[in-house]
């Protein structure tokens, strides 16, 4: 992959967001891999000299690996910081690097992963309910890791969430849903071993399958809608010559009623989007998937 520097970043700056921290061991597939579509994975390993990528795109996920750094640095005998666990799954080899294991008095794990993110994830999930899938799925994951390698209970898992964006003068005007603090602690859901045992197997099948597919000239598995961070369309309300929207709603239903009666207003959909695909997939340009989108619009 080329790594450009558009902006003419000073050297030490742009060396610092140019270099690759993750590795996955010496294993077939990481946690992290094996919970994502195996499609990009796969477009970006075929066209690899092919993909280029700005230094200033890789700016917060090595802001991550920073605090990553300092919070781990700071763990006591009680929190196991950084390990990475192995297990043999269907003739591959998979791994995860869990952020921080916290021994209990019981003798049970609570397993803790650091995440920067942003206010508006923490709002539109977390607050109302339904965190992260992705999350859900990395730490359950990671879980499964440490009962079957360590043989360890794992009781708890915890997200401390670092949101870069958050503003104190944002905390009292944007309402309830709006975060008390811009680091907060979120407990996950934690599956039974069965069905963390059943998720393991079925990901590292799905990635099995799809290297077959690969390998054979065959389609590669589609990604989801949730895979792509697909937008559901939206229905703003606004005057003709105005950007901005009076209220932007998920039905049309909803903006027709608070249409009703005004006048000089119309109703703009705002169709769905796959803001992954668009903005931040790599394999995009050689995504037959996504070609499919591009022409459809």
């Amino acid at each position: 992959m080329k790594t450009t520097n558009k902006f003419n970043l000073p050297t030490p700056v742009a060396l610092a967001l140019s270099q690759e921290h993750y590795t996955r061991g010496e294993s077939d597939r990481s946690v992290t891999q094996l919970i994502d579509n195996p499609r990009p994975q796969i477009l970006n390993r075929t066209h690899y000299s092919e993909l280029e990528e700005d230094v200033t795109d890789r700016l917060w996920s090595v802001f991550g690996t920073a605090v990553h750094n300092i919070f781990e640095s700071h763990a006591d005998v009680e929190y196991l910081a950084e390990e990475r666990l192995f297990a043999d799954v269907n003739g591959w080899t998979i791994s995860g690097a869990i952020d921080v294991q916290k021994s209990n008095e019981d003798g049970t794990i609570q397993v803790v992963d650091y995440k920067v993110t942003s206010v508006w994830k923490i709002i539109y999930s977390v607050m109302k309910g339904v965190p992260d899938r992705n999350w859900q799925l990395q730490q359950n994951f990671y879980a499964w890791l440490v009962e079957t390698v360590k043989d360890v209970k794992v009781d708890k898992l915890t997200i401390i969430a670092v949101l870069r964006d958050w503003k104190e003068s944002d905390k009292d005007r944007k309402g309830s849903d709006y975060p008390e603090s811009p680091i907060m602690a979120i407990d996950l859901p934690l599956w039974d071993f069965e069905t963390r045992d059943n998720y393991v197997k079925d990901r590292v099948e799905f990635h099995q399958s799809a290297e077959f597919s690969h390998m054979t000239g065959e389609e590669l598995p589609l990604c989801e809608d949730d895979e792509r961070w697909l937008k559901a369309p939206q229905f703003a309300v606004k005057k003709p010559r105005n950007k901005r929207a009076e209220r932007v709603f998920e039905t049309q239903e909803e903006a027709e009623a608070f249409l009703d009666n005004k006048s000089g207003m119309l109703i703009e959909e705002r169709k769905s989007e796959p803001i992954r695909c668009m903005r931040y997939c790599h394999a995009a340009p050689y995504c037959s998937q996504h070609k499919e989108y591009l022409d459809g619009r």
